[in-house]
């Protein structure tokens, strides 16, 4: 054997070949096959011998992973389709290649090798998972297709394929796991544990076979990660465990038992990828390479290799592979021969080397002081840190932070549902004329420490910033700062009339900078938005305790313009047009399903979105017995729109509720407010049981021969109204929306 090739020392190469990018590896530990790659070139060794590459194979397509089989190399490309080539060449003496993949399947996120010879495919298509098992040959046969469906998460098609990791793992056993993922009594073998991270943030899990009779699995959410995810493993021992390794250079470790209590351990550097076996972890920060033993012990030995700038590394038997953003590749024993050894060969340094023996206690004593001193202020800026981790999570921060908004019409009634108030401006704001009242609920949850903790810290320096804006136009903005931890309700007035407003409650704090504590810098913590809409701005006309003048005053300019009006009269009349000008009227339609009367008594759904007076009000006008038995309507005013509300039931077609208006997006809001009050927010939809009757599709036809007759004919825009009504009362009214 050449004495390069010779693995009982340490080997490095240059790459032979001009790199359009640094490489990864893979390795085929039959014949020691490997494969070196980037995004435009493959290369092939033979033996372990990196001196001469024996293929070099350029493709058409950007290469975005690869995996080695035998004699076949499948490729997923950055468009998500997968290539297949066979290295059994027709020509063996041809060393170049441009393209000779053949595309095998596409719309695909992820692969991964589940068996010898199989592969596990992850696929998005239209609006769906899926999982498929592939034979690795040139034909890329299909074994299975399974549907994944994610648990109380929605399947997004903002995921890329860079943030896709797709693992398996053969299982001997099922011993452990079958409470976790629901598994009945089998006698399928072969099975497959998947783990899934769409976001390389959650991550899923779920146990399956190419044999498996159903069409679709579940998938279990295992974990929820703060930062991004580089890579998982699992490992074997005593329990099956899913090791994760976060790029700020923590491992997380989790058994799949019945509490999957997740072991945290911190590393010194960060992470860029990560090899674990037992309790021993070999990962590199793309810088420096570590050999980490007893893990999961305290007494963790940390040994460093020699090799810098490690892009990529496998373990083969006892040696590792790793290539360089240098282009240079390494072969190197897994032993001590291949650590970066002290300078010094004594394990301590006796304290009277360093020291004399007369200060020895004092300085001991300084050390321990600045050593707690420092734990201190590692403390303070790991909340920091979690802060800032916690700003780019806001799905985590939904459960930490709630808010909500109500809308009161005067002072009194926001007193006495919340109490204690506090109040952002000067007592008059809140009774003039025309002013609502929005108050801001706020609780945060510290019953876990480490919240408390972040909380605590930030304290000292954190404000809410509440604006309010209309039609793209801002109305108000206020500022508070924000001086406990717990419960706290805010009451800010604002003169408007609008009838939508969108609410923009940020908390953002005070952070120092880490190099400089008085170079700050502000962060925003939590954002959330809140569209309040016409249901929140009915009023109640109901008397209050307020002086109330019964002819309004006027100015002095106004009062000399009528003096002089009733002496020497007027010599020109001007007439308001738009006031003379008659308003039409909406009408929308909500279809109501049989048992409305016992639906519309259900007052939690206004209790939701309403204050308790004004939800107590709109219940007790639509539960009334003369409304539902359509013998009466009723009218509420919302800002200064009126809305009439009557339920119109003539014995032979579908109840309908009909919501008349002079404003159109009033009186959308209020129909789709009663809407989700009827539908209960469309919750309890279950497919194949809402059905239309075959009159409807007639209906709809002769609606829409009505509006091409109303284009082609040119008739008179009043004629179109009641087409108007038509549709909402014939289409609209008839479907459960």
């Amino acid at each position: 054997m050449d004495n390069s090739c010779d693995l009982s020392n340490k080997l490095c190469f240059k790459c032979d070949q001009k790199l359009l990018g640094s490489l990864n590896i893979a390795c085929n530990t039959l014949n020691y096959m490997t494969i070196l790659w980037n995004k435009y070139q493959i290369l092939v060794y033979e033996k372990l011998c990196f001196k001469t590459a024996t293929r070099v194979i350029e493709p058409e397509f950007q290469i975005l992973d690869l995996l080695l089989h035998n004699n076949h190399i499948a490729c997923l490309d950055c468009s998500g389709n997968i290539h297949v080539i066979s290295l059994k060449f027709k020509n063996p003496t041809q060393k170049k290649f441009k393209s000779c993949f053949q595309p095998r399947k596409q719309d695909i996120l992820a692969f991964a090798q589940y068996n010898s010879d199989g592969v596990l495919t992850l696929q998005y298509s239209m609006g769906a998972l899926y999982l498929s098992f592939h034979m690795i040959n040139k034909e890329f046969q299909i074994e299975n297709e399974l549907q994944l469906l994610l648990d109380n998460d929605q399947i997004s098609s903002s995921w890329t394929r860079d943030n896709c990791i797709l693992k398996s793992h053969s299982l001997t056993t099922l011993k452990g796991i079958e409470q976790l993922f629901d598994i009945k009594e089998c006698s399928l073998s072969n099975f497959n544990l998947v783990i899934i991270s769409f976001d390389k943030l959650s991550v899923y899990a779920a146990v399956v076979s190419p044999k498996m009779i159903e069409d679709e699995t579940k998938l279990i959410k295992i974990y929820s990660s703060p930062t991004e995810i580089c890579n998982i493993e699992v490992v074997e021992e005593d329990n099956l465990n899913i090791v994760i390794g976060l790029s700020i250079g923590s491992i997380i470790t989790i058994a799949l038992t019945k509490d999957r209590k997740p072991i945290i351990t911190h590393l010194s550097t960060a992470i860029h990828k990560f090899y674990v076996f037992k309790d021993t972890l070999i990962h590199t920060d793309g810088c420096t390479m570590w050999n980490t033993e007893n893990l999961y012990s305290k007494r963790t030995i940390l040994n460093k290799f020699f090799v810098r700038q490690v892009k990529d590394f496998i373990k083969v038997n006892n040696k590792i592979i790793c290539t360089t953003f240098s282009n240079l590749i390494y072969v190197f024993s897994n032993d001590e021969t291949s650590y970066v050894k002290s300078q010094n060969s004594e394990e301590y340094l006796a304290v009277d080397k360093l020291l004399n023996n007369t200060d020895c206690l004092n300085k001991i004593m300084e050390e321990v002081e600045k050593n707690n001193e420092l734990v201190k202020k590692l403390r303070k800026e790991e909340n920091y840190i979690t802060a800032l981790s916690l700003s780019n999570r806001q799905d985590i921060m939904n459960n930490i932070i709630t808010t909500k908004v109500i809308v009161f019409e005067n002072y009194e009634d926001a007193s006495k549902e919340y109490v204690p108030i506090t109040l952002t401006e000067s007592i008059e704001e809140y009774f003039r004329p025309e002013t609502m009242l929005y108050l801001i609920n706020i609780l945060i949850n510290t019953s876990h420490t480490i919240t408390s903790n972040i909380f605590s810290n930030l304290f000292t320096d954190f404000k809410i910033h509440v604006n309010f804006s209309s039609d793209n136009k801002l109305l108000k903005t206020t500022s508070i700062e924000l001086g406990q931890l717990n419960k706290v309700n805010y009451l800010i007035p604002l003169k408007n009339t609008s009838t939508r407003i969108d609410v923009n409650i940020t908390f953002v704090t005070n952070i120092p900078g880490a190099y400089d504590e008085k170079e700050t810098a502000w962060n925003v913590l939590y954002r959330k938005h809140v569209l309040l809409k016409s249901e929140n701005f009915i009023l109640i006309n109901n008397t209050t305790d307020k002086v109330l003048l019964l002819n309004k005053t006027h100015g002095t300019d106004e009062l000399l313009l009528k003096t002089v009006q009733n002496t020497y009269g007027n010599e020109f009349t001007f007439i308001d047009q738009t006031k003379c000008t008659k308003e039409g009227e909406w009408s929308l339609y909500v279809k109501l399903p049989t048992n409305y009367p016992d639906v519309l008594k259900n007052s939690d759904y206004c209790d939701k979105y309403l204050n308790l007076k004004t939800s107590k009000y709109l219940s007790q006008l639509y539960t009334s017995d003369e409304f539902l038995k359509s013998k009466s309507n009723f009218v509420i005013n919302v800002s200064k729109d009126k809305v009439k509300l009557e339920i119109v039931n003539d014995g032979f077609s579908n109840p309908v509720l009909k919501i008349t208006s002079g404003n159109l997006q009033v009186a959308l809001d209020i129909r789709n407010f009663f809407a989700g009050l009827i539908y209960n927010e469309f919750n309890n939809y279950v497919p194949d049981e809402e059905f239309i009757s075959q009159t409807f599709y007639t209906t709809v036809e002769n609606v829409q021969n009505a509006v091409k007759s109303f284009i082609t004919k040119g008739l008179d825009p009043e004629e179109f109204n009641p087409l108007v009504d038509r549709f909402e009362r014939n289409v609209i009214g008839a479907l459960p929306l």
